[in-house]
This record gives C-alpha cells, structure tokens and sequence, in this order.
C-alpha cells in the first residue's frame, strides 16, 4: 500500500491511497457482484459506439455505451468528452443496441458460468471471477 497528499490550489488537502487487495479475484463474491451490476445499469437499453481516436500520433480504438434514449449524431457526442484536446475521431459508424436483460445474461454467463479444466477435470468456479479477463480487471477498479 502507498499513500500521498497533495495541496490544491485552494489551498486543501487531498489524500491518495494505492491498495493492492490479495487474492481480489479468487474472492468475490459473484451473487453479490451480480447484484451491484444489475443496480448500476439503470435504464433498459444502452447505445454501444466504436470509434477510433488518434492522440499524440497514436491509434485507439474505443467504445462507449449510453443511455439508448439519448442518441446524438458523433459530433455532438464528442464535443460532450472531456479532454480531448489535439485530438482526431473516427466514427466507425458502428452503434449497436444492447438491452439491459442481455447484457446482464452475457455477464451472468461470464462470471457464473465458468468452468476450470485441471488434468482431465473440470471444475465449476462457485467463488470469485475469472482470471485473465478483460471483464474482470474492469469489474475490479
């Protein structure tokens, strides 16, 4: 673990702190993380954008979901990002619908669902979430 403090301009104090957590994936728990999930995706459907982005000579390819309802054209969308700076977008012209109940079958399936093969064995993973996975080192910031 390490911590800092730094001075704002206005003169108050912030504090950081890093925290490595041992063992984070192997513990858990994937109903409660299910849970949470389900909470924090409010509205029914949700509008998935790729597009790429070019910042400092370098190429991103990037995706962003919204609320469905509140479609804007790509130029508006971006003028909402924060800094974006000398930066160049690409719409990929690529939106796709997701609904709610699809999204949390696709993350059920992922988390619930997974399956360790040791020798000739399987075995179902009861606790915790997969290892490895881009999903999981998002489910843990």
């Amino acid at each position: 673990m390490s911590s800092s403090a730094e001075k704002t301009e206005c003169g108050q104090i912030l504090y950081f702190c890093k925290i490595d957590i041992q063992a984070c994936f192997d513990t858990i728990n994937q109903q409660l993380l299910m849970d949470t999930i389900e909470q924090f995706l409010q509205k029914p459907e949700y509008l998935i954008r790729k597009f790429g982005l070019i910042k400092k000579k370098r190429l991103e390819f990037k995706r962003a979901a919204t609320d469905s309802n509140n479609f804007t054209n790509f130029h508006d969308y971006v003028s909402e990002l924060d800094d974006i700076g000398e930066s160049i977008f690409v719409d990929s012209v690529n939106y796709q619908f997701e609904s709610k109940d699809k999204i949390m079958k696709l993350l059920e399936t992922h988390l619930l669902n997974h399956t360790i093969k040791i020798g000739k064995r399987c075995f179902k993973q009861n606790q915790g979430i997969p290892q490895g996975s881009i999903l999981s080192t998002l489910l843990c910031k």
